[in-house]
């Protein structure tokens, strides 16, 4: 992946942050998707085959959004445009994991919830 020159330090620190969140979400990506499809089944909870393509999608999400993270971050971004790309990935990548954590409570007894609430505060 080639990063565009930024000339401001703090178009520069953001790049390289969001360089570092597209490797991060590569493994994010990689782990979802194993997990997702070789799911351990339960003792006594009927889990819905639903929820594995609705996470799927979820996961095919993150994957467009990590097109888009490195096909903007390709280009030469402003600072304005860099400041988007955070703002437009933060809010797809919110998305993508509510959307996943959804899916995956049917069980009324579940904490993914809570999951979801530490994730979203980090």
């Amino acid at each position: 992946m080639r990063i565009a020159e930024v000339t401001s330090p703090r178009a520069e620190r953001a790049r390289r942050h969001e360089r570092a969140l597209w490797w991060v979400r590569w493994f994010g990506i990689t782990l979802g998707t194993y997990q997702v499809t070789n799911a351990t089944p339960v003792a006594g909870i009927h889990t819905p085959r639903s929820s594995e393509w609705i996470a799927l999608a979820a996961v095919g999400l993150l994957v467009i959004n990590n097109l888009i993270v490195g096909g903007v971050l390709w280009r030469k971004p402003s600072d304005r445009g860099i400041l988007r790309l955070g703002a437009l990935v933060f809010a797809i990548d919110i998305a993508a994991l509510w959307t996943i954590t959804w899916a995956y409570n049917f069980n009324r007894f579940d904490q993914t919830w809570v999951v979801l609430l530490v994730l979203c505060l980090e």
